[in-house]
């Protein structure tokens, strides 16, 4: 019971802080830290529905190869070039978000697979790396998976926006809209194994698994600015 009741006070603590400043990594590798615990098959039932979960549980956890400079070599357009093209772009390197120690848990599996494909979910979804596009993205994880922590990052997102990005509502909600179609109508991109994909044309890798990034798009276009004034810091 007192574990239960310190992890909700650091929950609460990372929370708040997240809100003022969603743009914090390691609070969110924090957040997902109070939130472990429990094995994610008892936490979210319906992943005992998804074969693809169940079967990454089962089996040896399969690592995402990723060699940067390898992956330049690839022919342009390829899933692998695009991912080491654009991780060069936003200036990030894989290991950014590698958080979780190697444990022959279903938490540590998932968590380690989660945070190793991060970074290429965001270039098969289209989504970026600003706030609204991190919320998008895990927008996406609640339709593919529900999990407790896209939810709570979703959360983060709305009040953020509430308390000092007022005037950016609309296209957050877009963002956010974007991410549950895209995630509903796309096959699960959980347990892939995309060692095998990186020489694959990323256009035709969308294709296979129906991510139809561009109808998205038209279906929620972005949201405006608007002209609400912006409200004062908390």
């Amino acid at each position: 019971m007192l574990k239960k009741v310190i992890n909700t006070v650091k929950f609460l603590r990372v929370f708040v802080t997240l809100i003022r400043d969603p743009t914090r990594l390691d609070l969110v590798l924090d957040l997902g830290d109070d939130m472990d615990g429990e094995d994610p098959l008892d936490t979210v039932p319906l992943l005992r529905k998804r074969p693809e979960v169940v079967r990454l549980f089962a089996e040896p956890l399969k690592h995402i190869r990723v060699d940067l400079p390898a992956l330049k070599t690839l022919p342009p357009g390829t899933l692998g070039r695009v991912f080491a093209d654009q991780m060069e772009a936003w200036g990030l390197k894989t290991e950014d978000a590698y958080h979780t120690p190697v444990a022959p848990t279903n938490t540590a599996k998932f968590r380690i697979h989660m945070e190793q494909t991060h970074d290429l979910w965001h270039i098969l979804t289209g989504f970026g790396t600003d706030v609204k596009g991190e919320i998008g993205l895990q927008a996406f994880y609640i339709a593919q998976l529900w999990t407790p922590l896209s939810f709570a990052l979703v959360s983060v997102g709305f009040l953020h926006t509430l308390f000092y990005r007022l005037n950016e509502g609309q296209a957050l909600v877009s963002e956010v809209a974007r991410g549950w179609l895209l995630g509903k109508r796309s096959r699960p991109l959980f347990g892939v194994d995309w060692n095998e994909l990186w020489g694959v044309p990323l256009d035709e890798v969308r294709r296979r698994f129906n991510l139809d990034v561009d109808a998205a798009h038209a279906a929620v276009p972005p949201g405006d600015p608007g002209d609400l004034p912006q409200p004062k810091a908390a």
